[in-house]
């Protein structure tokens, strides 16, 4: 079990009802995982998107991106979260569980949510997708957690796991206020 307290992001607040869904998603699926993989990825509207951004977009891509992934027996569950500061449009901060067992690598996965944002949007959708990877640390993104690793081993991973993606719960430029928003959306998990 992952402690739902995130590292330190300084200046940042975070949302107790997101960050409570990581931590419930995380542990729903390393339990039914002994290999499992978090991936990390950022969409964004395109610049010369016109219309009403809505969560609509977001929910189908991912629905999308889940059926591709169920067909190969990756059993992929995510979260996303909507953000917007500065910019035109919002974005979307996502994770991506996927059964490691099953998959190899986790770059397929950047191209697959491209051609899933570009078919849900209906237009091309170039620099859209943030791969969310880190130049200095190959293991900053596909991050998998193996159980045979050692109890110790596995619960450190998955905490390490947790706090990386405990960002999607920062409070910091989260849509509030709005008329029929939801902050975030995220795979079913069975009832206990």
């Amino acid at each position: 079990m992952i402690t739902p307290i995130p590292y330190a992001i300084p200046n940042h607040e975070y949302r107790g009802e997101i960050l409570r869904s990581l931590g419930t998603l995380l542990n729903f699926y390393t339990q039914k995982h002994s290999k499992a993989m978090a991936v990390r990825f950022d969409v964004h509207y395109p610049d010369t998107f016109v219309g009403v951004c809505h969560n609509a977009y977001i929910s189908t891509c991912m629905a999308y991106v889940v059926k591709k992934y169920k067909r190969k027996g990756y059993d992929p569950h995510y979260m996303w979260v909507i953000e917007q500061n500065l910019s035109m449009h919002p974005h979307y901060h996502c994770v991506l569980l996927l059964n490691a067992q099953k998959v190899l690598g986790f770059t397929h996965v950047f191209e697959t949510v491209k051609n899933a944002w570009a078919r849900t949007l209906g237009m091309p959708i170039p620099g859209c997708i943030n791969h969310c990877l880190s130049e200095t640390d190959p293991d900053y993104n596909g991050k998998v957690m193996r159980r045979d690793a050692g109890q110790k081993a596995y619960q450190a991973r998955q905490q390490e796991v947790f706090d990386q993606i405990s960002y999607l719960a920062k409070s910091y430029s989260k849509l509030t206020g709005q008329d029929c928003i939801r902050n975030f959306g995220m795979s079913r998990i069975p009832a206990a």
